[in-house]
């Protein structure tokens, strides 16, 4: 039998924060844009205007929200809307991206479950 095991390199760093407090960070550097990449979820709900410990979003953001706008669409985009856009922390309305290539599949499921409706 053969077996292939993915090794990924963890890394952990410690970081001081405004109230003088450790918190710790782990990233993963091959899991990121490149895993996307292959393997594209059909929705991904995102906020472009956040950014963690009040940084600038535009900047802090900008390789997955260029990744997005290459490879995603906004449901306002399409001219759906969804019935209730706000769920929790999120406006679906600007955080909802629906994969370019099965729009048309995802609105449709959408608006069967009566979810969005046209502009």
């Amino acid at each position: 039998m053969e077996k292939k095991i993915l090794n990924y390199r963890i890394i952990i760093e410690k970081e001081k924060v405004s109230n003088g407090k450790y918190v710790y960070n782990a990233s993963c550097p091959v899991l990121g844009l490149a895993d996307f990449e292959k393997t594209k979820p059909l929705i991904i709900i995102f906020q472009r205007n956040y950014a963690p410990w009040g940084g600038d979003a535009s900047g802090y953001n900008k390789f997955f929200t260029d990744f997005l706008d290459r490879e995603y669409v906004l449901l306002k985009g399409l001219s759906y809307r969804f019935v209730e856009p706000k769920q929790g922390n999120f406006d679906l309305s600007e955080d909802f991206n629906i994969r370019k290539d099965d729009a048309a599949k995802i609105i449709e499921r959408l608006v069967t479950k009566e979810l969005v409706k046209p502009l």
